[in-house]
């Protein structure tokens, strides 16, 4: 009976030794692992004399942060590149104010303005014949202050000043 049909019968350990590998094989494999052994032995004994030094970059990956403007701009001139090392309170770049130096303006007028109603708002209820305001009002808004001068009394501060217009008679 002819060999390949002797396998086809046997069970497959039977078969694997039947058909093991050549001894060359055995003999390549015994010779790796001798050569790593060796080496994994000879690198703990061994002592290296010959060190080498080099200039690196730590880049720390937790302490970095985000810079961010608390209003909004556009930015007039950046003064460092990427990368730079600043300290604590460096200016970092300096963005172009008109935006609120504009709005600033708007609400100070705005504040004068009622600074100014208020103070005609409290002359009215103390029934007082003129105005009185601070000389910083007058500097700083004197438009607002002249508006508040020359509003219309309060209806019932008029209502007592009109007293000699005839009463209507009821038929």
């Amino acid at each position: 009976m002819p060999r390949d049909e002797e396998f086809e019968f046997a069970n497959d350990v039977r078969a694997a030794f039947a058909e093991r590998p050549p001894r060359t094989a055995w003999a390549l494999i015994l010779a790796t692992m001798l050569t790593l052994a060796g080496g994994i032995a000879w690198a703990s004994v061994a002592v290296v004399e010959e060190t080498t030094t080099g200039a690196g970059r730590v880049i720390p990956s937790q302490q970095l942060q985000v810079v961010q403007a608390a209003e909004g701009g556009i930015v007039r001139d950046i003064l460092h590149k990427e990368g730079d090392m600043v300290g604590a309170g460096a200016v970092l770049m300096h963005i172009d104010d008109t935006s609120v130096v504009s709005r600033l303006g708007e609400l100070q007028q705005r504040r004068y303005g009622l600074l100014a109603q208020t103070a005609r708002l409290q002359a009215e209820a103390a029934e007082a014949e003129t105005l009185e305001v601070d000389d910083d009002l007058v500097e700083n808004a004197p438009d607002a202050v002249k508006a508040e001068r020359e509003a219309p009394t309060s209806p019932r501060r008029s209502r007592s000043s009109s007293s000699s217009l005839p009463s209507a008679s009821r038929s």
